[in-house]
C-alpha cells in the first residue's frame, strides 16, 4: 500500500516519463488530452426545481407544465 501513494519530491517530468514508459506515449497522451477537455465544475442546472423555488432565487420560472397538451388520436370520444 505505501508503494500505491505518489511521493511529494517526485517531479512531474518523472511521473509522466514512467507514465509514458508504462503505458506507451500515445496513450499517455490521449489521456491528457482527454483529461484537459473534461469540464471540472458542475453545471447549475435548475431546470429541475418546482416554480416556488426558482421565484426564490431570482432564477426565471418556466411554465412548461402549463402548456397545452399535444393533441393525441386516442383522446378522440365518439
Amino acid at each position: 500500500m505505501p508503494n500505491m501513494q505518489p511521493k511529494a519530491e517526485e517531479s512531474l517530468d518523472s511521473a509522466i516519463r514512467d507514465l509514458a514508459q508504462e503505458f506507451g506515449f500515445w496513450s499517455v497522451c490521449v489521456a491528457l488530452f482527454n483529461a484537459a477537455r473534461i469540464k471540472r465544475r458542475a453545471r447549475n442546472d435548475v431546470k429541475h426545481l418546482p416554480d416556488y423555488l426558482l421565484r426564490d432565487i431570482g432564477a426565471p420560472v418556466v411554465h412548461e407544465h402549463l402548456k397545452p397538451p399535444r393533441f393525441n388520436i386516442w383522446d378522440i370520444r365518439l
